[in-house]
């Protein structure tokens, strides 16, 4: 990581209010309020990767799976700048900010995260029931193989 990147990074944290943290080769940045996230700031080859877990499990069944990937997809047109998607047993969040426009959108990059952390965790950590994850997909006509 160079040296210009860290520093446009950490001015750019500061300069916007937010309260971080150096952690590993990159930043933390916690959130406040009901739904409780930590978005990592992890440097790349291209600028920076910010991520962020929506939600963890240990097990899911595979409707809920296949619920959470519906709804995930469905929620990126609702969450500009934001992708989605599962990992394992998480779902994630993540937004990529180039190098050059690092001092004009990391700010608006980590809104955005935020704001979609709000918005999709109850709806996400809801499709872990079976039950709620079948009448989602059958609300949305997409019928599972039971």
């Amino acid at each position: 990581m160079s040296t210009l990147l860290a520093e446009d990074v950490e001015m750019t944290l500061d300069a916007d209010g937010w309260a971080w943290t150096r952690r590993d080769a990159g930043w933390a940045v916690p959130s406040a309020g009901e739904v409780t996230r930590e978005i990592r700031v992890i440097p790349t080859d291209d600028g920076v990767r910010l991520d962020a877990v929506l939600i963890e499990w240990d097990e899911a069944a595979a409707e809920s799976r296949e619920a959470l990937a519906l709804f995930l997809k469905r929620a990126e047109r609702d969450v500009p700048g934001v992708g989605c998607s599962l990992d394992g047993t998480l779902a994630r969040l993540s937004a990529n900010v180039p190098a050059g426009q690092i001092e004009c959108r990391l700010g608006e990059a980590l809104r955005s995260m935020f704001a979609g952390c709000r918005l999709l965790a109850a709806g996400a950590r809801a499709l872990l029931s079976p039950e709620l994850a079948r009448q989602y997909l059958s609300f949305l006509g997409e019928k599972t193989e039971k």
